[in-house]
């Protein structure tokens, strides 16, 4: 067998359609690998958000009608927010995290109003989410 009858024979093109096979697979695989390691952080990101959101309003649930929260609360805030500042560091970005803690300052200096739906209005705009 010459190399002229092997690249005419049907072997060849058997071997070239495992090879354009392989090929496309594991570019599809590569493709929806991808999507779905965006789709994971995405869905870890809302997460952190939506513990955000439920930090900053009972932070201002604590300081509400010029109430004093007690050391005891307090503890327990700051516990809490300890907790999620990794998860904060790793997904949220640097925007979101420094709008909840200018929140946190505006809610601690009375500004209660409006801070937990600017932080949600922002949260959105990051998404992509319409209003």
């Amino acid at each position: 067998m010459t190399w002229s009858d092997f690249f005419s024979s049907q072997i060849f093109g058997v071997i070239i359609g495992a090879i354009l096979t392989a090929g496309f697979t594991w570019f599809i695989e590569y493709l929806r690998a991808k999507r779905d390691e965006k789709l994971y952080v995405k869905r870890k990101r809302e997460e952190v958000y939506l513990k955000l959101l439920d930090l900053l309003n009972e932070y201002v649930e604590l300081h509400n009608d010029n109430k004093t929260p007690n050391d005891v609360e307090m503890k327990e805030f700051w516990v809490r927010y300890k907790q999620l500042r990794p998860a904060v560091k790793v997904y949220a970005s640097q925007h979101i995290e420094e709008w909840f803690l200018e929140s946190l300052d505006e809610a601690f200096k009375g500004g209660i109003k409006g801070q937990v739906n600017g932080l949600a209005k922002e949260i959105r705009k990051e998404l992509g989410i319409k209003d």
